[in-house]
């Protein structure tokens, strides 16, 4: 069985055979649905990597490269919007602030050695 489905199952004290695996998935992190909720689950590397997929999606929802067209061309070049500075601050808040849209919690469980994250997204 899967070992993410043996994770959720785990940390939502459920039979496996009640999670099932939904057709779409978060950031890249695969949703399954148990107990009246949606979550996304993923090793640690791969929490990372929807974590700056995420990040990156906010950046792009902001359009600040749209509003920065709007502005007068001769002060453009004073206006800088440092990414790198923004993802850090943000990540201070950790990653269940921007991958788990239910409750802003990460969770985890491991099963057989491997470590999963949990994310409530609904």
């Amino acid at each position: 069985m899967n070992p993410a489905i043996l994770a959720l199952a785990q940390f939502l004290k459920c039979n496996p055979d009640d999670v099932s695996e939904e057709r779409y998935d978060s950031y890249g992190m695969p949703v399954f649905s148990a107990e009246g909720g949606e979550y996304a689950v993923a090793t640690d590397e791969e929490a990372d990597a929807a974590w700056d997929q995420s990040l990156d999606s906010y950046i792009e929802e902001m359009g600040f490269d749209a509003a920065i067209e709007k502005i007068d061309p001769s002060l453009r070049p004073y206006i800088k919007f440092d990414e790198d500075m923004w993802k850090r601050d943000a990540r201070m808040d950790g990653r269940g602030h921007s991958l788990s849209s239910y409750d802003g919690e990460e969770n985890e469980e491991t099963v057989n050695g491997t470590t999963f994250y949990i994310f409530r997204i609904n």
